[in-house]
């Protein structure tokens, strides 16, 4: 820079370049500030979340501002038309994977789980954003393939409003004096979880089932229901408290053991089409079949298992084995091979095998032989012309006499008195539980459950155990009222056995 002041007085030249001095030495101190170097300041190389990251909002809300990012080039240019992806994280919610925030480059375009956007002139992309409906922290993934960059952008999505309570267990079982905890909480629409609200519980029967803060406890045999209240919202779940006792029943994969509050439950067998299990006395031991007409088995509570005839077996099958109540006999329908089924009976030591004392066979199937408590008689049903017309009968096994036919029923069961409980299937494979006595008198109806093969009674007579086939479940029924209890826990389960 020249400066020309030599045609102006002394002092004044001298103010002038003085002036002009400072005016250089300031531009110079400036331009080194903005670039130490001397030369024009680099921008890294990048994609720079500009606005619209970090925001926390509730599920599925529109966010107001949209998410802006620009990309810069290797020499730090700004770069217009680089295509920009966007993709969101994904979480699972109730075993699917959902995205967690829903992404479009513009309207009309719908919101999905990932979207592309074009830089402007200024390098800069725009996307807009949802929350998705699950509640987490939620990331998009933002890169430009092209230029080889990447990014991220953070979002926090909140639960919804509460709209339902979760109530668990559902539907449970106790015994009378026993007691378990609720566990309470609620949800969004979608399933997201919410802190435990403020709630109460009310029983609608206390003689059957208390509520005592989170503590139901059990009181008299019976089935209540327990409904949690938090402001506006309900949920009902309910309660069987159940007699005392242990059941065998037989499940997909075996043969299982359980106490009638579901508790101590393990698989006792392990095989598949397991039929039929019946406890010897003692109940130690037990004897099931298999298949549909297949071998029996007896097995011990370990599970040790050994055929039920033992030595050269002529049969096909053994089917609905039921030992007699003194333990020295079992007796089942046993299948020739001709698949026709008569009474047999075999020791308890697997020989001695033997058709049923008295009974004369003939050109019907006839089966699920079931004694008196006196060991003297046996009840059995007796097919007709077809499978579906089918009767009871009891044979007196000293006299060869029939004391009782032409009953029509299905599977009799030997109350540990007087009384037989059966199944009247009218050509069904299930039906109501009827009861009579061993002379056919007082005939009549417990409960209102239809039942599949394979019922029994409690060792006091007062309760009988069945698969009902509309609830798909286990139930005991009380003799004297026909009052149902399910026990919920049992669906994949059937064919009972109440241990004596």
């Amino acid at each position: 820079m020249t400066m020309r002041f030599h045609h102006l007085p002394a002092p004044k030249r001298l103010r002038m370049a003085m002036g002009a001095l400072s005016l250089l030495a300031v531009s110079l101190a400036a331009s080194a500030c903005e670039n130490p170097g001397g030369t024009k300041k680099r921008e890294p190389a990048g994609i720079r979340v500009v606005s619209g990251a970090g925001v926390t909002d509730t599920v599925t809300a529109f966010l107001p501002q949209p998410l802006i990012v620009e990309v810069r080039d290797s020499a730090g240019e700004l770069r217009a038309g680089i295509a920009v992806q966007f993709e969101a994280s994904v979480e699972r919610l109730r075993g699917v994977d959902q995205p967690t925030l829903l992404l479009s480059a513009a309207a009309p375009d719908p919101y999905q789980w990932a979207a592309t956007a074009v830089t402007d002139a200024t390098g800069r992309a725009v996307m807009r954003v949802r929350m998705g409906i699950v509640a987490a922290a939620g990331t998009v993934t933002i890169t430009a393939p092209t230029l080889g960059l990447a990014s991220s952008a953070s979002f926090t999505i909140n639960a919804g409003a509460p709209v339902q309570l979760t109530v668990s267990p559902a539907d449970t079982a106790v015994f009378a004096g026993g007691s378990y905890t609720l566990r309470v909480g609620s949800t969004d629409r979608w399933w997201n979880t919410i802190p435990t609200p403020t709630h109460s519980t009310a029983s609608s029967a206390t003689s059957v089932a208390t509520v005592s803060g989170a503590t139901v406890g059990g009181q008299a045999v019976g089935r209540a229901t327990l409904t949690v209240s938090a402001g506006a919202l309900s949920r009902t779940v309910a309660v069987s408290v159940v007699p005392q006792g242990y059941l065998l029943a037989v499940g997909p994969d075996g043969v299982y053991g359980f106490n009638l509050d579901g508790s101590s439950y393990k698989r006792i067998v392990a095989m598949s089409a397991t039929r039929s299990p019946r406890w010897f006395p003692g109940a130690q031991t037990f004897v099931f079949s298999t298949q549909h007409i297949g071998h029996a088995f007896v097995s011990d509570l370990n599970g040790n298992t050994r055929a039920l005839v033992q030595g050269t077996n002529p049969l096909a099958g053994e089917v609905w084995p039921h030992p007699s109540r003194d333990g020295q006999w079992v007796y089942f329908g046993g299948y020739n091979n001709g698949f026709r089924a008569y009474p047999y009976r075999v020791r308890v030591d697997g020989t001695g095998l033997q058709l049923v004392p008295g009974f004369v066979a003939n050109d019907r199937n006839q089966g699920y032989p079931t004694t008196s408590p006196t060991g003297d008689r046996v009840a059995y049903f007796h097919e007709g012309s077809t499978s579906r017309d089918v009767t009871m009968r009891i044979l007196n096994m000293q006299t060869g006499q029939l004391v009782l036919q032409g009953v029509p029923g299905h599977t009799p069961e030997w109350s540990h008195g007087d009384t037989i409980a059966y199944l009247d299937v009218n050509g069904n494979s299930n039906g109501p539980i009827r009861l009579m006595s061993s002379a056919g008198v007082g005939d009549r109806q417990v409960g209102s459950g239809s039942y599949a093969f394979g019922i029994d009674w409690s060792p006091d007579d007062r309760w009988i155990a069945g698969y009902d086939v509309a609830s798909r479940r286990l139930e005991v029924v009380q003799v004297a009222t026909g009052l149902r209890i399910p026990l919920p826990y049992s669906e994949a389960l059937s064919e009972p056995a109440w241990r004596p």
